[in-house]
């Protein structure tokens, strides 16, 4: 029956061990404050340093990416009159071209109606000069036929004449002069 008598604790005691257990823990704590205090101080410093120096180096970076900026802004400027002056020239270059063509396409068909002209004309000539030859072949194969003719009549032997003496002929007396007298004056 124990269980249900409830014990009677003095309380001074407890109050006591925990009045020195709260003061222990202070001493604790404010040695290990003061202890660390050193420590944080120097880690403060520490990081005060290493805060300013990043600080530096977002003022460095930031500068150059505001230089950046500015460059890339420029090269883009750059860059757009670049591809709009090479638009113009390729405009120009096109209309060149397409000049060029027309021109080159117009030249191409009087040509070719030049040459279809030329070979007809040639081709009627050469038809006229076929026939002008044909005519000039048949007429030769007729002299030739007919010359052969003559030939074979000619190759036949004739008699030869004999030859009469040509007669002498005798000199005619040429008169003589006579001498003019002239007359006194």
């Amino acid at each position: 029956m124990s269980e249900n008598k409830p014990t009677v604790t003095p309380k001074k005691n407890t109050l006591a061990i925990l009045l020195c257990i709260v003061l222990v823990a202070a001493i604790v704590l404010a040695i290990v404050g003061f202890a660390g205090k050193n420590s944080a101080e120097s880690q403060n410093k520490d990081l005060t340093a290493k805060i300013a120096d990043f600080q530096t180096q977002i003022s460095a970076a930031t500068d150059k990416i505001t230089a950046s900026d500015a460059t890339l802004t420029t090269a883009q400027t750059e860059l757009e009159a670049a591809k709009t002056e090479a638009a113009k020239a390729l405009q120009a270059l096109q209309g060149e071209f397409d000049t060029y063509k027309a021109t080159a396409e117009a030249a191409l068909a009087d040509l070719q109606k030049k040459y279809d002209t030329d070979t007809a004309a040639a081709a009627t000539a050469l038809k006229a000069a076929q026939d002008e030859a044909t005519k000039t072949q048949a007429t030769l194969t007729a002299k030739i036929d007919e010359l052969t003719k003559t030939i074979a009549t000619l190759s036949t032997p004739t008699p030869v004449p004999t030859a009469t003496p040509k007669p002498t002929v005798t000199p005619t007396p040429k008169p003589t002069a006579t001498p003019t007298v002239k007359p006194a004056a």
